[in-house]
């Protein structure tokens, strides 16, 4: 993971260095080693775990959306007695887009006369993502209108659902929108698993959910 290295000013075996890492129990369970390279001073710190940065371990450190964990590693001469010093890295956890968008309900509804204003808003869809960053900015998109091509839109930013000019049902009751936010990658790029809610409109009074 990173590379590290101490000196000793003693010769033969008094400079000497033994690399070795510093856990205890009250941080839980070891989550890195210390290798050593051979006759080289230099050493390295390695995982033994793969990382979560939305379920931390009991030894993080959470500064607001950061995630760190705090690692000391001791150099030990091999002198009698032997000597030794410390020294610690903090290691950040990165975010991945190993989450994707939930919306806050299961599904939207709302009702709305034939005579609704064109472009007014009749209900707001909101989801949220766990990641953090640009891997949880969530954009709104309408995947499917059924026989009511152009009736409505969605606000891609925002969330809002508004009445489209000239659309229109040919049903007393409209048929059911599909509403569904992308799962985005870290280069804003779209996979194909949608999470879907619906939103049924129909003849009413109108109502509204935010």
């Amino acid at each position: 993971m990173f590379q590290f290295s101490a000196t000793d000013d003693d010769s033969g075996n008094n400079g000497l260095i033994d690399y070795s890492l510093v856990w205890s129990q009250s941080q839980g369970k070891q989550l890195f080693e210390v290798r050593e390279h051979g006759q080289d001073d230099d050493a390295e710190v390695y995982t033994l775990e793969q990382f979560d940065r939305e379920n931390p371990e009991d030894s993080a450190v959470e500064i607001g959306t950061a995630v760190k964990y705090k690692v000391t590693v001791q150099a030990t001469d091999r002198g009698i007695p032997p000597l030794s010093t410390t020294c610690f890295f903090l290691v950040e956890i990165e975010d991945v887009n190993d989450n994707q968008p939930v919306f806050d309900i299961h599904e939207y509804r709302g009702r709305i006369l034939n005579t609704h204003p064109t472009n007014d808003r009749i209900l707001r869809v909101f989801a949220i993502d766990d990641d953090v960053g640009i891997n949880a900015e969530v954009t709104y998109h309408i995947t499917e209108q059924s026989e009511c091509s152009g009736c409505f839109t969605l606000e891609e930013d925002s969330g809002w659902l508004r009445k489209n000019a000239g659309g229109r049902a040919h049903e007393h009751e409209r048929p059911v929108r599909r509403i569904r936010q992308p799962y985005q990658a870290q280069q804003i790029a779209r996979d194909s698993r949608p999470v879907c809610s619906a939103v049924r409109a129909a003849d009413g009074i109108p109502r509204s959910e935010s």
